[in-house]
């Protein structure tokens, strides 16, 4: 497996992220016979370089390679996965936290399933679970679907999941490949050919402060725009087309607050939406924008 950091200038985040993976590797020094560990930094301008090459010369397993421009935070995966050797592939986001022991877990269980083609880990989020859903799916072709339904953000958090490589180059031809949302194509796809093994324990804590697409505009635009293209779009995977239209009308049931948002965004987009409402869909908008304007959005 190869374990991928990418980062651009945040030497802070990585910094830390580097102290973890060593000690990590102290205390389980065979998780070198099985994991390389690739540092992507997309030619940032901070003290990036410096700080690596002083871990370098700490812990010799660290790889690092620099990206001869900043590629985005899609091409950054996208020239990793191309030049990965391995099985597996597991982006970490370098301002995650991750809990001890994290990396001979995720290989105890891509040892025990070797046929496997996505590994989602359930992680925290404000200090809930991301997802209830857990264990193997060997047919579910819809799996990816109710994982999407439960928690959306779950098939889009890079460092919760695991790839096979070959599927994320595959998608090299889809419209939205380079796209933030893109990490969501890939669950999905990867998700299409079954084997996918989702865990309980929770192994990671999300840091949501940090985001590439922060904006309110951009945040809308991924949610209304571009994660329903692709949602409709997982037909080409086999997904059945009354399956689709129905995460998409629960997802909307979810986040019809925010819908209203992106009326003022994209009215023309937004108003197409509609045509996946219903009662239901209506019904649910004061109490969302009740515990929307009541909810912690921002974490120390």
């Amino acid at each position: 497996m190869t374990v991928c950091i990418p980062t651009y200038n945040r030497s802070k985040y990585l910094n830390r992220t580097l102290d973890f993976i060593g000690k990590e590797v102290e205390c389980y020094p065979t998780l070198l016979k099985s994991i390389k560990f690739v540092i992507s930094d997309n030619c940032s301008d901070d003290n990036t370089f410096e700080i690596v090459k002083s871990y370098q010369q700490k812990y010799n397993f660290l790889d690092y390679r620099v990206n001869t421009e900043n590629l985005g935070l899609v091409g950054n995966l996208h020239v990793v996965a191309k030049d990965c050797k391995t099985d597996f592939l597991w982006f970490v986001s370098d301002d995650d936290h991750l809990k001890e022991g994290i990396f001979k877990f995720v290989l105890e269980i891509l040892n025990r399933n070797p046929d496997l083609n996505f590994l989602l880990l359930n992680y925290t989020v404000f200090d809930k679970s991301a997802h209830r859903i857990n264990g193997f799916f060997k047919d579910n072709k819809n799996i990816g679907l109710n994982l999407f339904e439960e928690n959306y953000g779950s098939l889009l958090f890079i460092t919760a999941c695991v790839y096979r490589p070959e599927n994320i180059l595959i998608l090299r031809g889809h419209n939205l490949f380079h796209n933030l949302a893109a990490p969501l194509i890939f669950s999905l796809y990867s998700c299409s050919l079954g084997n996918v093994y989702v865990t309980s324990k929770k192994y990671i804590i999300f840091n949501p402060g940090n985001a590439s697409y922060a904006s309110l505009r951009k945040v809308s635009r991924l949610k209304f725009r571009y994660y329903i293209q692709i949602l409709l779009d997982s037909s080409n995977y086999g997904y059945s087309e009354s399956a689709i239209k129905k995460t998409i009308r629960n997802y909307l049931k979810k986040q019809n607050h925010a819908h209203l948002v992106y009326l003022f965004i994209d009215p023309i987009r937004a108003i197409k939406l509609y045509k996946f409402y219903s009662f239901k869909t209506f019904s649910t908008l004061p109490k969302n924008l009740i515990k929307f304007l009541t909810k912690k959005h921002t974490v120390d």
